[in-house]
């Protein structure tokens, strides 16, 4: 397998189903390499003071590959590796995905309605009333129903998913594009169009010039997968990120559970993991279970430059 870099977070504390969401469990955030040989981590981050101790998070959201650098998202921040380059904009409220685009340098600040560029703050809205801040809204509570969560770049035109309501939108504004019913992730452009993960399971290829759903192909599997998110293509493979299924007080986040959740402390037994998946048939193919490594929490995959595993070398 080619290396794949992972993103994500550990979790600090149990669940419990008194949490209104699990964004406070993450206590690190971590980032790594998964090879043929297995896992191996390269980089821990935890955002600098004053959001420390604010009940924010320690995750990598999804990350972007820029050249031989990879971009990575905090709640609050966004960094580089390798090389320790770091933004902060007063925009950044709860960042989900950073990458290079032709725009600039994007994070979808989801916290925040919108998408900012890190080098200077501008700022993109991506549902009504969403309004470029005016203050620093990074430690403010907020409303995320549309859920703008990721990026994607395809035949030269940057859009965003709005994963609360499963359709994906462009930058500069227009009409969206439905992908699923349930919340949506990733884009990962190629030819034909566009892939997204949908949480419950589902890899959804969309032609986002035609507006048409293209194919659909359902992760093979029985009961509750985990939360899908966390996409790379490679040929007529797939590699997914699955994260254990856990409880929380925001139900309309899981109501493709169809009331599984009844108040348990885990919701899931399926653990944190990678997997292969075929493109032809949903078939796994492989999986790489990753909470032994101190990786909680899928948030992001990516494929790494060839600079940077020839540097770093692979598992």
């Amino acid at each position: 397998m080619s290396p794949l870099g992972v993103a994500g977070g550990r979790q600090g504390r149990p669940a419990s189903a008194a949490d209104r969401d699990h964004r406070p469990l993450y206590d690190l955030a971590v980032f790594g390499v998964l090879g043929a040989e297995g896992y191996r981590e390269v980089l821990r981050y935890r955002a600098t003071a004053p959001w420390v101790a604010d009940g924010v998070g320690h995750r990598f959201g999804a990350p972007g590959v820029d050249g031989d650098r990879v971009w990575l998202c905090t709640e609050r921040d966004v960094v580089c590796w390798p090389g320790g380059d770091r933004f902060d904009q007063p925009a950044f409220a709860d960042l989900h995905h950073v990458a290079a685009t032709p725009e600039g340098l994007l994070a979808v600040a989801t916290g925040a309605g919108g998408v900012v560029r890190a080098t200077d703050g501008r700022f993109w809205p991506v549902h009504p009333g969403a309004t470029a801040p005016t203050t620093d809204v990074r430690c403010l509570p907020f409303d995320d129903v549309f859920h703008p969560n990721h990026l994607v770049v395809w035949r030269g035109r940057t859009w965003v998913t709005r994963g609360g309501r499963g359709d994906v939108v462009p930058l500069e504004g227009g009409p969206p594009v439905q992908v699923a019913d349930v919340v949506i992730h990733d884009g990962f452009a190629c030819d034909e169009g566009v892939w997204f993960t949908a949480v419950d399971g589902r890899l959804v290829l969309v032609d986002l010039d035609q507006r048409r759903v293209l194919r659909s192909v359902v992760i093979a599997g029985d009961g509750a997968l985990g939360w899908c998110r966390g996409l790379v293509l490679d040929g007529d493979t797939a590699w997914v990120g699955f994260t254990r299924l856990r409880a929380t007080r925001l139900r309309r986040n899981l109501a493709w559970l169809a009331g599984r959740l009844r108040g348990h402390t885990t919701v899931g037994t399926r653990p944190t993991r990678v997997v292969r998946v075929e493109l032809g048939t949903g078939r796994v193919l492989e999986e790489c279970p990753l909470e032994a490594h101190g990786v909680d929490a899928v948030f992001g995959l990516c494929g790494l430059p060839g600079a940077l595993v020839d540097r770093y070398g692979a598992p």
